[in-house]
């Protein structure tokens, strides 16, 4: 009666679904939500949680069909958690004191995998391929950046967000529960297209696209740069130092000739990318 009369948002406490819809005989893969709880946002600042999450999904429908299993491990990063990281996860110091992420467990379930999905890839694919390098074999998909959630009319990619456009709301922060909330969003038809969420992950992830970088650009184009999409990569841990931008394969050619055309950088590069390396450190090297 709240949400019909049109006054109010009626959102429903997220219960864990074990499986979303009947196998119909469609080709099927199995799928690997994954996320991580680190004690801060710089590269350095060490995993303190890992949740891992398998599924079965269409591989041309879309559909997710079941959970198959989910895991999740703390681990001791050696230094006090901070307390705001404490705050916003609930994970504390005595819960991680001489845990260990099971490594054999993991790589046996990754193995089983054919799409590694995070809602925010770029943070979680480099810190675990550093930290497991069997993550480096399988190809990823991000459900931050891969879905136009814009053009959904959702203006705001995060994941409790997201949650709250689809009508309901779950104990965010803690890897276990993200994981959870990610698979049930992206089993949902999207507001504006109607469209799966993983239909459209799937369709974006299984393209190519080519990062363009403007090396040598000028200090004082940096404002044009930045307003034409453009992103400053700082070049430590050995990542190129340079200006840069991701276009799809048919934007690559024109796109190649703007940086020097119009922010006369000493060159342009090109290096292409698939969901194999897309969102990890290897993006970041010419």
């Amino acid at each position: 009666m709240l949400a019909a009369s049109g006054r109010y948002v009626v959102l429903r406490r997220f219960e864990p679904q074990r499986r979303y819809h009947e196998h119909d005989g469609c080709t099927t893969r199995t799928g690997l939500i994954i996320d991580t709880e680190t004690t801060g946002l710089e590269a350095e600042d060490p995993i303190i949680q890992l949740a891992l999450m398998e599924f079965r999904y269409g591989v041309e429908c879309g559909r997710i069909f079941e959970v198959l299993g989910s895991w999740s491990w703390y681990e001791d990063p050696g230094r006090p958690i901070p307390p705001e990281v404490t705050k916003l996860t609930g994970i504390t110091d005595e819960m991680v004191r001489g845990q260990r992420i099971d490594d054999a467990a993991a790589e046996a379930i990754l193995a089983r995998a054919s799409l590694v999905v995070a809602h925010n890839t770029g943070f979680d694919r480099p810190r675990l391929e550093e930290r497991l390098p069997a993550f480096e074999g399988k190809p990823w998909a991000c459900s931050h950046a891969e879905i136009a959630w814009s053009e959904e009319g959702v203006g705001s990619t995060k994941l409790d967000y997201l949650a709250y456009r689809l009508g309901f709301f779950y104990a965010a922060h803690r890897a276990e529960d993200d994981c959870h909330a990610l698979l049930h969003v992206l089993a949902q038809p999207l507001p504006a297209s109607g469209r799966l969420a993983l239909t459209a992950l799937l369709d974006q992830a299984r393209r190519r696209t080519v990062r363009v970088w403007a090396l040598g650009s000028a200090y004082e184009h940096r404002t044009m740069l930045k307003a034409r999409g453009y992103r400053w990569c700082d070049g430590q841990r050995g990542r190129v130092k340079s200006w840069y931008r991701d276009v799809s394969e048919e934007e690559a050619e024109a796109e190649l000739d703007w940086p020097a055309t119009e922010a006369h950088c000493d060159t342009a590069r090109t290096v292409s990318m698939s969901a194999l390396t897309r969102h990890s450190e290897r993006a970041f090297l010419l």
